[in-house]
């Protein structure tokens, strides 16, 4: 018995080396081994021949017998991720499958559970002809030297970078993407040679798919024949056969081949230096610095996106949370000094300034301002290697089974209120799948895009002049703007008048704080003129901020959390909320800026875990199981007593 014993445990420790999984110690196993999986309990909202869920009885499974013990180390994972999203050929033989399954990891008999290991990996390892030639058409395409200068040229254009409407540092990127889009929506056969000749703007190269698609398809006019004969084809080959992607960067793919795809962010080092950075912002009541709750690991899953957009931009800011840190996070957003191209550039001075500058605005003492620069430091040479470049992984969506009929029914419902043009645009809009986490993808699966490497491309020094919008097809020159979270972006024009006007996305006031007193109402609440102004202003020009001056001299902190106390009380006693994510974005808006304590911020992201993912599955005509909506199921008591303790914490009466 003693030898079988130590037989099995070898044989258990093959089979971690072999898949690689998280090895547990011989005690562990063995109590492991004796534990009984209540299967009844597991599936006992599954009787339902037409319609069952299974995802929130997978993760219950995982919470309260898993992560509660190994976090998310322990060796069962493998399967419970893996079987949570995959089609089987019915109901019963996947209810046998992942039966079988937990069976194998709980009585661990090798032969068996390597037998359905191999089969799930063979249907997560799918790798097929049209992902292989999509990849190399896109490594031909980002390797041609005119897709170098044409970005090149639209990265250094003055005109571009003082345009406050145009974010510059995407104008490379729609280049990329649109390319990218097109080869999927024309199934790989694209004109490389005619799009690097006729191509003038970056959405040069979706009018180019566009066109070809209605060419190849033998549209002529706006049928409600043709439209269907388009939205079928786009559905088809964008949504159901398209691609999902990563964003990552080279230095990272070394980590994830070596370690697997968590790998790239799951680093001791890095952890400790961020930890160190938070405890230091937390001292001054700065939060989420590296967009990361405070004192956990970073970011221990792998996320996936249906849009190119996406991808790209996190592989041009890879990796994403030192990016955040260095350039992107929203806490640089109220200072001219702010340069958000910082990281894309890789400029460690600019970078550096950025930090700093905030630092000193929130008076930071020397002692911290030193030991942040020092992580700061490290962490730059953790993140930023020697000939880096940004690529994409991708993948098959195919293989994630994720809901495909949501834009589908949508347009086939209102055909008549689409063109054609609107059908092709809403179709290769980012789709409901954006942002999946799905650890679960084996790396052997994807294929590798290389990108351009934008950063290497910024050749214009300290560019900023004069920032201008078009406004009634002249430009004017705003003072302020108005970023706030929640509300529209307003830009300010001070003017020698003494009304205001709001047209649109510009407002124009008096340089005289004490006709700002009026309300604006936005597509939030309304909020007076004045206040939002201190609050959310970012000054462009010296009369800005000379202004802005004046308003923060006026209105103290304790003003403004006065004045928001006692507009969330009216607000609640008028029962102007109806609803708790409402009340979740009210409290968020008019006062995670002003609260003196890490409390607030706990109870906020407390509010997640209310919140839990399911997933139903049917049978359809043809005996397959399938997943045919994805929805958010909100846990209100969990939400409603997190707001009770934030409104305790602010003495909020209701």
């Amino acid at each position: 018995m003693k030898n079988n014993s130590i037989l099995t445990y070898q044989k258990y420790l093959f089979m971690c080396y072999k898949y690689g999984l998280y090895k547990l110690q011989k005690k562990t196993f063995t109590e492991e081994l004796n534990k009984k999986i209540d299967f009844v309990l597991l599936f006992e909202n599954m009787s339902d021949k037409n319609n069952f869920t299974i995802q929130n009885h997978v993760n219950d499974y995982i919470l309260e017998n898993i992560y509660s013990k190994y976090t998310d180390n322990y060796f069962f994972q493998y399967s419970i991720f893996l079987l949570s999203n995959y089609v089987f050929e019915n109901k019963q033989k996947f209810l046998q499958l992942i039966k079988k399954t937990y069976h194998n990891l709980v009585s661990l008999k090798i032969n068996d559970i390597s037998k359905t290991l191999k089969k799930l990996k063979k249907i997560n390892n799918f790798k097929d002809d049209d992902l292989t030639s999509f990849t190399k058409i896109a490594n031909e395409f980002f390797s041609n030297k005119k897709v170098d200068t044409f970005i090149e040229n639209k990265y250094n254009c003055l005109e571009i970078l003082n345009d406050l409407r145009t974010d510059n540092y995407l104008y490379g990127q729609e280049y990329e993407v649109g390319f990218l889009k097109a080869l999927i929506l024309l199934k790989n056969n694209v004109n490389i040679k005619r799009i690097l000749k006729e191509t003038k703007d970056s959405n040069d190269i979706l009018k180019y798919a566009f066109n070809t698609l209605k060419l190849n398809l033998n549209i002529k006019n706006e049928s409600k024949n043709n439209k269907l004969k388009l939205l079928n084809y786009l559905n088809k080959v964008y949504i159901k056969e398209g691609y999902f992607f990563h964003g990552t960067n080279s230095y990272s793919l070394k980590k994830i081949k070596k370690h697997g795809l968590n790998s790239q962010f799951n680093d001791d080092k890095a952890n400790d230096y961020t930890i160190k950075i938070n405890d230091i912002f937390e001292k001054y009541h700065v939060y989420k610095m590296f967009e990361a709750k405070p004192h956990k690991k970073l970011f221990l899953r792998f996320f996936v996106t249906d849009d190119p957009t996406c991808a790209v931009y996190y592989a041009n800011q890879s990796p994403e949370y030192f990016s955040r840190f260095c350039a992107n996070s929203p806490n640089y957003s109220r200072y001219q000094s702010y340069d958000i191209n910082a990281f894309f550039k890789r400029d460690y001075k600019a970078c550096k300034k950025n930090i700093n500058d905030f630092m000193k605005s929130i008076n930071f003492n020397n002692k911290d301002i030193k030991i942040v620069n020092k992580y700061f430091k490290l962490l730059w040479k953790l993140n930023v290697k020697k000939n880096q470049y940004p690529l994409i992984l991708v993948g098959k969506k195919s293989l994630i089974n994720r809901d495909s009929t949501k834009k589908y029914n949508i347009i086939k419902d209102n055909l008549n209120k689409f063109f054609l043009k609107d059908i092709f645009d809403y179709i290769i809009s980012p789709d409901n799948i954006h942002d999946i986490k799905l650890s679960k993808i084996d790396f052997r699966s994807l294929s590798i895009i290389k990108l351009p490497n934008l950063y290497s491309f910024f050749k214009i020094k300290n560019s900023l002049s004069k920032k201008y919008i078009i406004y009634n097809n002249k430009k004017i020159y705003p003072d302020l703007v108005i970023d706030a979270k929640y509300q529209n972006k307003l830009y300010i024009v001070i003017t020698k008048d003494k009304k205001i006007l709001f047209n649109n996305d510009v407002l124009f006031i008096p340089n005289n704080i004490d006709l700002l007193k009026k309300e604006l109402k936005d597509n939030f609440f309304k909020e007076r003129i004045d206040l939002l102004l201190t609050d959310n202003a970012i000054f462009l020009t010296r009369k800005g901020s000379n202004l802005l001056r004046k308003l923060k001299n006026k209105f103290s902190l304790d003003y403004l959390l006065k004045y928001y106390k006692t507009k969330i009380n009216n607000i609640f006693k008028n029962n102007e909320v109806f609803d708790v994510n409402t009340t979740l974005t009210l409290i968020d808006n008019f006062y995670i800026k002003y609260i003196i304590s890490k409390k607030y911020h706990l109870y906020f992201s407390d509010a997640l875990y209310g919140i839990v993912n399911v997933e139903h599955y049917k049978i359809d005509n043809s005996n397959s199981l399938t997943k045919y909506k994805s929805t958010k199921m909100i846990d209100k008591n969990k939400i409603n007593n997190m707001i009770n303790k934030v409104k305790k914490q602010m003495d909020i009466k209701r």
